[in-house]
């Protein structure tokens, strides 16, 4: 748990500079789901609605392309993705502009909108 939390402190959306607290933090880190995904898995298909969830590079690589600007990032341990769609405040689905797909089996892990808000 020390580790988790220490690492999301590092994030900037969970930095010191953040509204949350310590023990807000401790809660987060106790919310983390570890999840595995293997080459070729996507977590965002452009056109699709996307999922309100953070997703933590712990092991792995991921490719995040735009609809608009074709490659946008390769993403590796330490990386994050969703940050955005976490700091969506509609309560409407929301449609895809990037796909995001593991180039390798990678580990994540993952906390949900909901998980950040509870």
């Amino acid at each position: 748990k020390g580790m988790r939390k220490r690492f999301i402190m590092s994030l900037p959306i969970f930095s010191t500079e953040s509204n949350f607290y310590p023990h807000e933090l401790d809660r987060l880190a106790d919310l983390i789901t570890e999840v595995c995904y293997r080459k070729g898995q996507k977590i965002a298909e452009i056109g699709k609605p996307y999922q309100k969830k953070l997703w933590i590079l712990r092991k792995g690589h991921l490719l995040v392309v735009s609809a608009k600007h074709g490659k946008l990032y390769q993403m590796r341990t330490g990386d994050y993705f969703g940050d955005k769609s976490i700091r969506d405040t509609s309560s409407e689905k929301r449609i895809s502009s990037h796909d995001a797909i593991f180039e390798e089996n990678s580990t994540c892990w993952v906390l949900s909108k909901e998980d950040i808000e509870s």
